[in-house]
């Protein structure tokens, strides 16, 4: 069984030597059932970070 319905936030972690491709389905969810996941903390700092400085227009 796939889940599909939620959202996911991927982030691509480009170096010289790697790629890695982080993937996160659901982080508020999961974050509110099971709370902790240092992980799953970073990416909302990761995610709170680019919504100050990045912001999307709706042109």
């Amino acid at each position: 069984m796939t889940l599909t319905d939620g959202t996911t936030i991927k982030l691509f972690s480009i170096t010289a030597g790697d790629i890695k491709v982080l993937s996160f389905y659901e982080p508020a969810f999961f974050e509110e059932h099971c709370p902790g996941n240092k992980d799953r903390l970073s990416i909302f700092e990761l995610q709170a970070l680019f919504n100050r400085y990045f912001v999307i227009s709706s042109k």
